[in-house]
């Protein structure tokens, strides 16, 4: 067993006071050394946390290893990680991954439903939190709470963050919010939100460039698909917890149900753009909804979108010609709204800028 694999992580307690001295002396000379912050604690402080319960401590045998601790703010709505420090003969082992897994954990444990999130300008930290779910976001999506931010006046470049105002720094801000997106089938429930999807998908740039006929995507239409139950909808929440429309799409049949679609594809401008996965999330949830609801029937796609291509590849739909999709003359007059519906027709319907792809479950 190597020295790294004797490394033991806990809860830090009241047996753990006697390493506070050595907490704070390392954090103070990997300070030094990055140039760059790691917001000054006093010895009370991170005692506090050891006897509060919420600072992890890595330990080989009676040697301290690492730590980093729990903070929250806005009323327990926002959580960080903070402090992370592994000493320097342990680092490049996979501690500090270790160390901040079990204070993530313990997090969602202590505060759940709470955003996680961290200012950062380590790279190995920045990897760590992405692995962990976190997504690169902008400081005014994090905690408003003042405390928070006076605690960065112990850092060497307060002054750049004053600078700008608490709008950026040179910290990288992360969050994980457990409870950001929700994926659902669509109910009576989700008819609130009809006016927002419509609105989304005017203002959509897909609309413009493949086989969206906006005409036929109406109020009543929406509603039916809703209240048919083929229809998936993503809620989300916005920076004050406050639930919010992020995404919509909806099933359709055709050629007597032999051949399922799954379009309309739609998301919230303010979920876009986060890495949040919205539109891959709805595209699974569809998936199985459609295979539930027409066990029999071939699910196909027809996209120029190269996410969307590999998201079906995932999902097990395989590259085909259009030729061997629906033949319903129904499907293919909304392409007629398509920029390059004259690159269809003049293939005689055989190939186009948006590439087939088909799902055949007898397959």
């Amino acid at each position: 067993m190597s020295e790294s694999d004797k490394i033991k992580i806990y809860i830090a307690n009241k047996n753990h006071l006697k390493y506070v001295d050595v907490i704070l002396e390392t954090i103070e000379a990997a300070t030094k050394v990055r140039g760059t912050g790691i917001a000054k604690r006093s010895k009370e402080y991170i005692r506090t946390k050891m006897l509060e319960g919420k600072a992890i401590i890595a330990l080989l045998g009676d040697e301290f290893a690492g730590f980093c601790y729990i903070e929250t703010w806005g009323h327990e709505k926002f959580v960080a990680n903070s402090g992370l420090i592994v000493v320097e003969k342990f680092r490049e082992q996979g501690l500090a991954k270790k160390i901040k897994k079990k204070a993530f954990d313990l997090s969602l444990e202590r505060f759940p439903g709470a955003r996680l999130f961290g200012l950062t300008s380590g790279a190995a930290v920045m990897k760590i939190n992405t692995e962990l779910g976190y997504n690169t976001v902008t400081y005014a999506d994090l905690t408003d709470d003042e405390e928070f931010w006076k605690g960065c006046e112990g850092c060497v470049n307060y002054d750049v963050l004053q600078r700008y105002k608490n709008k950026d720094c040179i910290c990288r801000a992360m969050l994980y919010n457990p409870d950001e997106i929700k994926i659902y089938i669509a109910n009576n429930e989700h008819l609130k939100y009809i006016d927002d999807i419509l609105e989304a998908i005017k203002n959509s740039a897909s609309a413009k460039d493949c086989r969206m006929d906006i005409a036929k995507r109406t109020h009543k239409y929406i509603k039916t698909k809703i209240l048919e139950g083929e229809a998936i909808i993503a809620i989300g929440r916005d920076k004050n917890g406050e639930e919010k429309f992020a995404g919509f799409c909806y099933i359709e049949s055709w050629s007597n149900k032999k051949f399922v679609e799954i379009a309309g594809f739609i998301v919230n401008k303010y979920f876009s753009n986060r890495g949040l996965g919205v539109s891959k999330k709805m595209k699974l949830k569809a998936f199985l909804l459609s295979r539930e609801r027409f066990p029999n029937a071939k699910l196909f796609s027809l996209t120029p979108n190269v996410e969307a291509m590999k998201t079906n590849a995932e999902l097990g739909y395989k590259p085909v010609t259009l030729t061997d999709l629906t033949k319903d003359e129904e499907f293919w007059e909304e392409c007629k709204g398509c920029e390059d519906y004259d690159v269809l027709t003049r293939t005689g319907r055989r190939y186009c800028i948006c590439k087939g792809m088909l799902y055949d479950p007898a397959i």
